[in-house]
């Protein structure tokens, strides 16, 4: 009776880490197997910013002066995001304009 016991608690534990890594690996695979984005950018990107952090906390060069350390290191993420921003609007398509050759001015007043 103990070992049956113990035998359902195993498979209760397995299903239970199943279920539990199940979630994060979804999550990464969507990454790698999104159609529309652009992951290698992504991480590219993310790994800029890792970087800068690491650069950051070591006071590396631009970052050696306290007062100024952390002004520097919130431009230089701006500037991180804003291009890879830029990046996105460039791949995204232009959205439909209207046919403007039909407008007729405005005779009401």
């Amino acid at each position: 009776m103990a070992r049956r016991s113990v035998e359902r608690h195993d498979a209760q534990c397995v299903l239970l880490r199943f279920w539990a890594f199940l979630p994060p690996w979804l999550t990464g695979a969507r990454h790698i197997f999104d159609p529309q984005g652009d992951w290698i950018r992504f991480s590219q990107a993310s790994l800029q910013i890792e970087t800068e952090v690491v650069r950051y906390k070591q006071a590396w060069k631009e970052y050696g002066d306290p007062a100024t350390a952390p002004g520097i290191l919130a431009a230089r993420v701006e500037d991180i995001c804003a291009e890879e921003t830029g990046a996105w609007a460039q791949r995204l398509p232009r959205p439909a304009t209207a046919d403007t050759t039909d407008v007729r001015p405005d005779t009401n007043g």
